[in-house]
């Protein structure tokens, strides 16, 4: 058998540190409802006015052992039992150092320790998880079925919010078949309707609205990316930049990343309230019936200043290839949505 690659094996300590930092990443806030370094740690998560409760049991995700094959991987769980409960989730967690992913299993099935107690995963639906944000396998055992759900780190509050409720329930769910194929298909690439359709529809939104997240980080990671972290406005960095899309989803834009240019958060708010916009030869103009509005009804405050600093009439900041510049037809059509 074939030699495996060991990782270094992290501290109980430094696994809910990398929790709780997914958790604050993701734009939520944590409160400790215990000592940090309990087993299991007690977090109240809150975001405006959502709020989740939860016991968090993580162990290091590593080789299966001597007798398994070398694309085998597993968490072993250390102890007796799991506190599982119906007021708080249970996340029952692995994290992956060299792949920097999670994967979960269902705590109610192995909220009992047998002998030498483990969860298994096969290093595909890890590396899955590596290249499309998340990734499911299905598993069947003596307990029953059980769906295995890997994921990256900004895909956490995702998975505590929409996937745990559906994918790890107090009672056994026998998925039907046209399930089992919908969400052990990377999630990024289309379920066919027919197939969708045949997935009970609470767990049929949780595939789609996990495939829509998955569309927006990659969108969001690629974007940022070309554009080096820099508005295309007035150049800011300093990670206050995010993705805009020139034609909206809503109006039936996509995640093309012709279709993205990359703007400080005054500057997007400005983009998508029609007061700025760029044409076709990649100019920033201004919306001037927007400016008329804003007097009108004197909210122009500083405006000045803050058109001074847009750059109007200059030329955008463009990534260094030009095939990844914002296509004209969008440009265009957006100045038009806009009245421009």
């Amino acid at each position: 058998m074939a030699r495996v690659r060991t990782v270094d094996l992290l501290s109980k300590e430094k696994l809910q540190e990398i929790v709780l930092k997914s958790i604050t990443e993701s734009g939520w806030n944590f409160q400790l409802l215990n000592p940090f370094g309990s087993s299991p740690l007690r977090l109240n998560l809150t975001f405006g006015d959502k709020q989740e409760e939860v016991a968090v049991y993580i162990w290091n995700v590593s080789h299966g052992g001597k007798t398994r094959g070398k694309d085998e991987f597993r968490i072993q769980l250390k102890g007796t039992s799991l506190e599982v409960g119906e007021t708080y989730k249970t996340l029952l967690l692995g994290w992956h150092t060299e792949k920097k992913v999670f994967m979960a299993g269902n705590a109610f099935k192995h909220r009992l320790f047998g002998k030498s107690p483990s969860i298994q995963v096969k290093l595909e639906t890890l590396q899955k998880a590596v290249e499309h944000g998340v990734a499911f396998q299905t598993k069947t055992s003596k307990t029953g079925q059980e769906i295995v759900v890997t994921f990256q780190s900004n895909y956490i509050m995702e998975y505590i919010t929409e996937i745990y409720p559906q994918y790890h329930p107090n009672a056994l769910i026998k998925l039907p078949e046209t399930e089992l194929k919908a969400v052990e298909n990377p999630l990024d690439t289309a379920i066919p309707f027919e197939q969708l359709n045949n997935i009970p529809t609470e767990r049929r939104i949780v595939v789609t609205t996990i495939n829509k997240k998955v569309r927006e980080v990659k969108f969001q990671k690629y974007v940022y990316q070309i554009y080096s972290g820099k508005c295309a406005m007035c150049g800011l960095q300093a990670r206050l930049t995010e993705a805009a899309h020139i034609i909206p989803v809503g109006s039936n834009g996509s995640d093309e990343l012709v279709n993205g240019v990359l703007l400080c958060r005054n500057h997007h708010r400005a983009f998508d309230a029609g007061l700025l916009a760029i044409n076709g030869e990649h100019v920033i103009v201004l919306n001037q019936q927007t400016v008329r509005r804003l007097k009108e009804s004197s909210e122009d405050g500083k405006l000045k200043e803050f058109l001074e600093m847009t750059r109007i009439g200059e030329k955008i900041f463009l990534p260094s290839d030009e095939r990844l510049y914002p296509k004209k037809e969008y440009l265009l059509k957006n100045c038009e949505l806009k009245g421009i």
